[in-house]
């Protein structure tokens, strides 16, 4: 259930004046303005889709795969705050990746975590940014620069469901509520060390009828 409710909260904490909230030092300075008109934008993109598409109709499994923008949303969400920091993989033969050698057996550890905000791939990776996968966008990128499920043949075999969960749960909030963060939550949020998201202080929401 956390890894549903994660992206719902991570969306409105940065869509609600709180682009820079995960980690950073949580300073203003002369951009957070500009920053802030973005964030407005994401909000009522996402609550408009929602209310275009659906109509008013309950989000079902058929009718969610036409939120585009909402996909978009958690997407950026597991890429800030992937439910597993690292995937392992055993070698399955020798091998050489860039001059080091790789002997077979060897477990390797892949860095999701590392990997979704390597400024390389993610320019200003701190940044909440649901545009970074549009269709667009998602070609110029490597297929393995975004994993939170995994990959391959043993990739979570959960994903679909996964997904469709995390589409019908923040449609059916976004159409019943307007979400802000709530005054009690400490800022910045800083997630527990090898915790599957485990915040180190209560995170508090705002929910209000629209």
């Amino acid at each position: 259930m956390r890894a549903i409710i994660a992206p719902v909260f991570d969306f409105s904490a940065h869509v609600f004046k709180r682009r820079h909230s995960f980690g950073g030092d949580g300073d203003d300075d002369d951009d957070d303005d500009d920053d802030d008109d973005d964030d407005d934008d994401d909000d009522v993109k996402a609550q408009q889709e929602v209310d275009d598409v659906l109509q008013g109709d309950f989000p079902n499994p058929d009718n969610v795969q036409n939120l585009k923008y909402i996909d978009m949303c958690i997407k950026e969400s597991n890429r800030l705050l992937p439910l597993g920091p690292y995937v392992e993989r055993r070698c399955s033969q020798d091998t050489n990746v860039l001059g080091r050698h790789i002997p077979a057996g060897m477990n390797i550890r892949i860095p999701i975590a590392g990997i979704h905000r390597d400024p390389n791939i993610y320019p200003e990776p701190e940044r909440y940014d649901p545009e970074r996968f549009s269709p667009e966008a998602t070609k110029e990128r490597h297929p393995m620069a975004f994993l939170p499920f995994g990959a391959g043949p043993r990739a979570c075999f959960g994903q679909p469901l996964a997904m469709l969960l995390m589409r019908v749960g923040m449609a059916a909030m976004l159409q019943r509520y307007h979400l802000a963060p709530c005054g009690k939550s400490e800022y910045p949020i800083r997630i527990i060390p090898l915790s599957d998201l485990v915040p180190e202080h209560e995170l508090w929401l705002s929910l209000q009828p629209r």
